[in-house]
């Protein structure tokens, strides 16, 4: 026969969730009616282990305060405008309902040393000389061309000469490009 100690006494409102709380550490637990507060009671052998895990979760049951006993009655209220959370969020929106509380501190300005400010981007690269706009403009006009085909329903001949003249344009400017030497082996980021 199993002797059985009792854990703690909560409203019968927590007692799955303290049940589930122990089988999920492995410890079985009993709950014994007992007026209108149940009693957890486990095996003797589990005991430590139980306490460890609500003293973890749920700190304020294993005191023998009598005020615990209602403990529930402060973590599961109908009404969630009576909780007194926001002294909790330390600042934020208590359940979403209330806008955020500035803080009371302004924050440090940052020196212009710490401040970050980055490089203008790099000017976008014109073509240099007529055959590179050629060679842009094919691969532009190309799809623009087929998609004009299709659309306004020109000749099929149209889609063959949008299709010659993108590949044309590509295949002009991948021949053209330079392969600027990098500086040093390695291939990673510039910084």
């Amino acid at each position: 026969m199993i002797d059985h100690v009792a854990l703690c006494r909560v409203s019968p409102a927590l007692v799955d969730h303290i049940v589930q709380l122990l089988a999920d550490a492995s410890v079985t637990a009993q709950p014994i009616p007992d007026g209108d507060t149940t009693v957890i009671a486990v095996s003797e052998s589990d005991t430590e282990r139980a306490k460890s895990v609500l003293g973890l979760v749920l700190p304020d049951l294993l005191q023998d305060d009598p005020e615990t006993i209602r403990l529930s009655d402060r973590l599961v209220r109908s009404d969630p405008d009576q909780l007194d959370l926001p002294h909790l969020l330390d600042g934020r929106a208590a359940l979403g309902r209330h806008p955020a509380q500035p803080p009371d501190e302004e924050p440090l300005p940052l020196d212009h040393e710490e401040e970050y400010v980055p490089p203008p981007p790099p000017d976008i690269p014109r073509p240099r000389d007529r055959i590179s706009r050629f060679a842009w403009g094919g691969v532009i006009v190309g799809p623009l061309l087929l998609l004009l085909t299709v659309l306004l329903q020109l000749p099929d001949i149209l889609t063959t000469v949008g299709l010659g003249i993108f590949i044309a344009g590509f295949c002009t400017l991948v021949a053209r490009h330079e392969e600027k030497p990098r500086d040093g082996w390695d291939d990673g980021s510039v910084v």
